[in-house]
This record gives structure tokens, C-alpha cells and sequence, in this order.
């Protein structure tokens, strides 16, 4: 399994856990249930696409058909998901949202960290530059 997918999972994982902790010391429930549940959709849809793409790379299946279930698959979960905490509460359903983002958060972080961090070091070898 690819090491940056690893890596992503695992700060998910991290996320997922800080959250459902501060969910339960704060006791809103609808932020450890409805955070939870969607982080871990969140990653599993993301298991699911990381072994599409790998069937797609290895064995070359490359129809609109199998792309369109694939999709279809991932988006149902989320349906299924989303449906469910909105018919127990409006704020489930919230967090869920933001428990469904979870991954996609984990990986656009580290790509603006080290956009600011190289835009910071850019920013330092010009101010060193002109001899302040």
C-alpha cells in the first residue's frame, strides 16, 4: 500500500479520535456520533477508491461503467450515512458532513503547510538577501 495513503489514513484516524474525545468531555453527542460515523465513512470510501484506482492501474479496466458504480457505490455510502443523522437531528447530520471531509482534510493541510513554508523561506532568502 502506497506510504503517503498510509500516512493520510493514519492523520485521519488521529483526527477522527481528538474529535470523538472532545465530543465526549463537552457531552454533545451529535459531535462524537455524527463526526465518527462520517470519519469513518470517510475512510472507507477512501479504502474503496485507493483499490479502484489500483484495479484501474493494474489490470487496466478502464469502462465509464465500472467508473459510474464506483462512484455510484462511495456517494450511496454517504447517502445512506447523511439520511440516517438527518433523520435523528439537524446537528448530527452536521457533523457527519464534517466527519465525511475528514480525509480530504487530512490531505490539502500538508499541501498548504508547505506552500506557506515555502513561500516563508522564500520570503526570508529575499529579506537576507538585501542585507538587513
Amino acid at each position: 500500500m502506497n506510504r503517503e495513503f498510509v500516512s493520510i489514513i493514519k492523520r485521519s484516524t488521529i483526527w477522527i479520535f481528538i474529535i470523538f474525545v472532545i465530543g465526549l468531555l463537552s457531552g454533545l453527542k451529535s459531535m462524537y456520533i455524527g463526526h465518527t460515523l462520517g470519519g469513518i465513512i470517510s475512510i472507507i470510501q477512501a479504502f474503496m477508491l485507493y483499490f479502484e484506482i489500483e484495479k484501474i492501474v493494474n489490470f487496466g479496466v478502464s469502462s465509464r461503467k465500472f467508473t459510474l458504480i464506483s462512484y455510484g457505490k462511495r456517494y450511496l455510502l454517504s447517502a445512506v450515512v447523511l439520511g440516517s443523522m438527518l433523520m435523528i437531528d439537524k446537528r448530527h447530520f452536521a457533523f457527519a458532513i464534517i466527519g465525511l471531509h475528514s480525509v480530504k482534510i487530512m490531505v490539502v493541510i500538508p499541501y498548504f503547510y508547505y506552500r506557506i513554508k515555502k513561500k516563508l523561506v522564500e520570503l526570508n532568502e529575499k529579506y537576507n538577501a538585501e542585507g538587513r
